[in-house]
């Protein structure tokens, strides 16, 4: 079912819905999301997701990373989205057409 739009999935899940600990969803983040590129799902209604998110935000951009909003992130796309696409990542995505990495 195409809905002719672009889908924006996440590839990392620091599943802080589960743990609820903020160093936790911190230490994750940092480990599975360091390669760039990366979507992460986290959740907002817990206290402890944001402490974690704030932390590694902290820390990944002490260490030189950018963070971006998804309008940012599609003029980075060559020829932007692509009707139809999943995206897993910066780096990740799937069409009918052909999957790529």
């Amino acid at each position: 079912y195409n809905l002719n739009m672009d889908m924006i999935y996440w590839n990392v899940d620091p599943k802080d819905w589960s743990t609820k600990n903020a160093e936790k969803v911190c230490a994750y983040i940092i480990k599975d999301a360091g390669d760039g590129g990366d979507i992460v799902c986290v959740h907002d209604i817990y206290q402890t997701t944001v402490d974690g998110v704030l932390r590694a935000i902290d820390t990944m951009q002490a260490n030189g990373y950018q963070f971006i909003s998804i309008d940012e992130f599609e003029q980075l796309m060559s020829g932007g989205f692509v009707r139809g696409r999943m995206w897993f990542s910066g780096h990740e995505y799937y069409d009918d057409k052909k999957p790529a990495k």
